[in-house]
């Protein structure tokens, strides 16, 4: 395994606000994917990547949160929310102009698979996808409640902890973002420059261990199906017993535990799984011919 590659992927970057899966998420989700790819798709990434001195998917994993700052336009292109009470998506409604991830997905996916493209082009595209199919995946990245843009203005308690990154107070997308995953894993992300070897292992194994007899499946490349299910779990996992929908979210933090922890857990090792499949899907088609 890829210990050293990881390592230095994932202490170069400092958690940031708004981000789908933490670093240790994203890094998962590449390398499930990686296990899944075809060898003409795989080839194809590595030749691309070479330029710029990359081999791997995981090292690229979070390299679009981390120009989020100088690439201001591509904030949107994150999530995509879709309203905790609607039944469907409606792309007048919850895509405007094309600024949401269903819509980012699409454009960069295209981009790629066209040959005649700069591999400057293909590369930067290849890198949006590699984030954004995970992106996806996190259930408030396919849904907002009564304007709480995904989650982000409800406050919570996660068992003993009601800090997030910065010393932010904690709220539930950072909670999915990353702060069930660093309980699972029992390591810390931690601050830039800041060596955390544990958490790149913990990562690594736990990785395995999810791909451990996982057959490479039809999966639905539509990035709407993908949404709508983020949005469904959001609705009937994530937001019950913290705010109702279409309520305002609670001036106090809410105090979630073991209980909220049983359901939720069980549905981030599913959303990783789902994500590296169809990561390696969709590379499989774009880059496999």
């Amino acid at each position: 395994m890829r210990i050293a590659t990881i390592t230095a992927l994932l202490l170069c970057l400092l958690p940031q606000a708004g981000r789908a899966w933490g670093i240790a998420g994203h890094a998962m989700i590449a390398e499930i994917a990686e296990w899944h790819m075809s060898p003409a798709a795989l080839a194809e990434t590595r030749r691309l990547l070479a330029e710029e001195g990359f081999e791997h998917l995981d090292q690229v994993g979070s390299w679009a949160d981390e120009i989020r700052p100088q690439r201001k336009e591509a904030s949107p292109w994150h999530y995509v929310d879709i309203p905790l009470t609607a039944d469907s998506y409606d792309a007048a409604r919850d895509c405007a102009k094309g600024d949401c991830v269903i819509d980012a997905i699409n454009r960069y996916s295209a981009i790629l698979a066209d040959r005649s493209k700069p591999d400057a082009d293909r590369r930067e595209a290849l890198k949006f996808l590699v984030h954004f199919v995970g992106d996806i995946q996190q259930p408030l990245h396919g849904a907002e409640n009564a304007g709480d843009h995904g989650g982000n203005k409800v406050l919570v308690r996660y068992f003993d902890q009601d800090l997030g990154w910065s010393n932010r107070p904690l709220n539930l997308h950072a909670l999915w973002d990353s702060f069930i995953i660093e309980r699972h894993l029992g390591v810390k992300e931690g601050n830039l420059g800041e060596p955390n070897e544990a958490l790149h292992k913990a990562g690594l194994e736990l990785a395995k261990k999810l791909n451990d007899g996982l057959a490479d499946t039809p999966n639905d490349l539509d990035p709407v199906t993908w949404a709508m299910e983020s949005h469904d779990l959001a609705a009937k996992i994530v937001y019950p017993g913290v705010v109702a929908p279409g309520a305002q979210p609670p001036t106090q933090a809410v105090q979630l535990g073991e209980e909220y922890d049983r359901r939720a857990w069980p549905v981030v090792e599913k959303r990783i799984q789902q994500g590296g499949l169809r990561l390696a899907a969709l590379l499989n088609r774009d880059l496999g011919k």
